[in-house]
Order: structure tokens, then sequence, then C-alpha cells
């Protein structure tokens, strides 16, 4: 729920705020509450884990180079096109997730995922038809297409540092490296400020701890429901993030749009629940 309503909430009450700002400040608050949810998960548990010197840097990289870039990208689409349209697009992630476990890893897809991959990428393609108030523009698109491929690259090395690294320890690394992308990116654009305003700090903190709530949530599904049933109510994103957008900024699609949404949604649950059960190909949340 709150990964797919996020979008229309962050373009409802960021008001002034950049999106660069938006992401540099949200990052490094979260950066810290990631820190202290393990050191506290660490304390309780009483365990510690060996780690190398190297697999913090290389989640900071993950971090500048993949998950920083693609949320830039995916919140800079919301410029052009409708957000509840942008997470629709956005979930064409599964498919590229396909392409490259099977360029990688030579694996290659069952029948049935080839089908349900060409049925989200023809629900994707009604997305994109003009019409009504749902106006879809190029470079919004391209945004949002860039911004899934970044984050279905992102998935594959996150599930890999996954299995080295506690979950809130990971978040903390990447969202440090998010932060440092966030911050070059300002600087070189011209585009980072510094936050004053009170109204603009209540955003970005509630924002960073949505962010935080989330990732928390979303790791306690896994491990109550199991990755199948997680992933399955996953897929709920673009019908929420159609409602959310409706109500918050007054977003619509035509009939052909919707049904688009219902579409995606479709396919990627069952190609979610057939993948886990196979276990060849990781899944996550979108931003």
């Amino acid at each position: 729920m709150i990964y797919g309503s996020t979008p229309a909430l962050v373009t409802f009450v960021r008001g002034d705020v950049s999106v660069v700002d938006l992401i540099a400040y949200r990052a490094a608050l979260a950066a810290l509450m990631f820190l202290a949810l393990a050191r506290l998960v660490g304390v309780w548990s009483g365990r510690r884990r060996l780690r190398s010197a190297s697999r913090p840097v290389r989640a900071v990289l993950v971090g500048a180079s993949l998950w920083g870039p693609q949320f830039l990208l995916y919140y800079a689409s919301f410029e052009y096109i409708d957000t509840s349209l942008a997470v629709a697009i956005g979930f064409v992630y599964p498919t590229v997730v396909l392409i490259l476990v099977a360029a990688t890893e030579r694996q290659r897809p069952a029948p049935v995922e080839i089908a349900l991959s060409l049925l989200a990428l023809l629900g994707i393609a009604a997305l994109l038809l003009p019409g009504g108030d749902a106006g879809v523009h190029p470079l919004g698109v391209c945004l949002a297409l860039l911004a899934a491929c970044g984050y279905a690259v992102y998935v594959l090395l996150a599930d890999r540092l996954l299995q080295d690294v506690e979950p809130f320890e990971l978040g903390a690394q990447i969202s440090l490296g998010a932060t440092i992308c966030a911050v070059a990116v300002g600087l070189v654009l011209q585009r980072m400020s510094v936050l004053t305003d009170p109204r603009d700090l209540v955003v970005v903190g509630a924002q960073a701890v949505l962010m935080v709530v989330a990732t928390g949530c979303y790791y306690g599904g896994l491990m109550r429901l199991g990755s199948s049933q997680a992933s399955l109510v996953d897929t709920a994103q673009p019908v929420v993030a159609l409602a959310a957008g409706g109500l918050l900024l007054g977003e619509s699609m035509v009939a052909v749009q919707v049904a688009g949404v219902v579409v995606v949604t479709a396919s990627v649950a069952l190609s979610s629940v057939l993948t886990h059960r196979r276990a060849t190909v990781p899944y996550a949340d979108p931003p």
C-alpha cells in the first residue's frame, strides 16, 4: 500500500522541494534510521555476523550507481506523466529481470513465464495509448522505463548482497549510496539547497519514515507469508497507485488504460508466484 501510494503522495505534498533535495535528504535520514534499526536488532538478537570489509563498499556503490539514479529518473517522470501511469510502467522490471537472468545465468525461462511477460508488456502498451486526461508524454515514458531497467539490475545485485548482509544494514548502505548520488547530481546541476522551511523538513522526514516502514513491513511479510504470497500482494501497487493518483491529484485513465493496469497486475502476480516456486528470479518492491 505504501509503495503504491508514495508517488502520488510525494507529488501532492512536496511543494517547492526539488526532486534532488527530496531524494538526498530522504535517503540520508533513511540511512540513519536503517542503521539504528540494524543496531537495535543486533542487540535484541544478540547475534553478530562477520563480514568482509568490501561488502559495505559494494552496497554503497550499488546505491550510488543504481538505487539513487533510478529514483531520480522515476520521480522526474512525474513531471511529464501521471504518477499512476509511471507506477504501472515500472512493472516492466520483472520482464527485464527475466531477460537479464536468462542472459547472465543461461537459464531459459519457462514458456508460461515468457507468455506472462509478453502479456504484461501488452498491458503496458495499452497504458501508453493517448486519450482522456491520462496524456502520454514520450519523455516521461522514457524516464519511467529507464528507471525500471535500472531497478531490475539493482534487484539482481541486492538479492546477492542480502545473502551476506542483514536487511536493515543493507538498507542503510544502499540509502547512503543514494544520498551520495543525489547530492552529486544536485551539485552538478546546481539544484542542491539547504532546507530551512519547517514544512519542507517535516515532508522530507515523513517520507523517510514511510520508506523505512514500508521496507520493514515488506521484510516482515516475507518472513510471515513467504516470498510467493508477499510478491502476490505487492502486485496490487498499480491499482493502489491509480486510486491514490485519482484521490490526491485528480488523475484519471481512459477505459483501455484501466484495462492495461488490470492486465499488468494479473500477469505479474501470476509470474511472481511461478517464479518464486522455481526460485530462479528474485523479486522486490519498486520505489
